[in-house]
């Protein structure tokens, strides 16, 4: 599970990273496209150079070209890691909830066995009259059920999880293709 940790922690930050390189891809594109209009009231309010004018218009348009197209690249990364980290969040889940079912299958698998033996639990004294020991099983009826509620819930979890997960990764195999 560290390791899950890790590799999502590293999405994280390399997202905050993007995030940071699109912000400043914005601003350029817009310093470039600002740029591109001052160029054009030049020429047509000052009688500048058309040729000069050009010229320059060509040497912004490349640059913008080239943020444009790094901007996409960005989002492309974005996407895949987007992707990843949902499917690494998605595991992560299903493990936790594999875990947590684990433990409540140990506790029901005790309290099923309390059960059928109509035992008092270890830290109530012996002695307990009749009356004592139907209400505790009745209370522990409850918890059972309970528990029978959350290992129910725990399984539909597990498996729109994993479906989920499947189906992330079957959208990223045919994106292959």
């Amino acid at each position: 599970m560290p390791e899950l940790d890790k590799r999502i922690s590293l999405l994280r930050i390399l997202l905050a990273e993007i995030g940071n390189k699109q912000s400043t891809l914005s601003e350029m594109e817009a310093q470039y496209r600002s740029q591109m209009s001052r160029v054009v009231e030049f020429v047509v309010y000052r009688e500048g150079d058309v040729s000069n004018a050009l010229s320059l218009m060509a040497e912004v348009q490349a640059k913008l070209d080239e943020v444009v197209q790094t901007s996409n690249h960005l989002d492309m990364i974005v996407a895949r890691t987007n992707s990843e980290l949902e499917v690494l969040l998605l595991t992560k889940r299903v493990a936790e909830a594999r875990s947590q079912l684990a433990e409540l299958e140990e506790r029901q698998q005790a309290l099923t066995a309390r059960l059928s033996q109509n035992l008092p639990t270890p830290e109530i004294e012996e002695g307990l009259t009749p009356v004592d020991q139907t209400s505790e099983v009745e209370d522990i009826r409850t918890i059972y059920d309970e528990i029978e509620r959350e290992i129910a819930r725990l399984h539909d979890l597990i498996t729109e999880a994993s479906e989920r997960a499947a189906r992330t990764v079957h959208f990223k195999v045919t994106e292959k293709v």
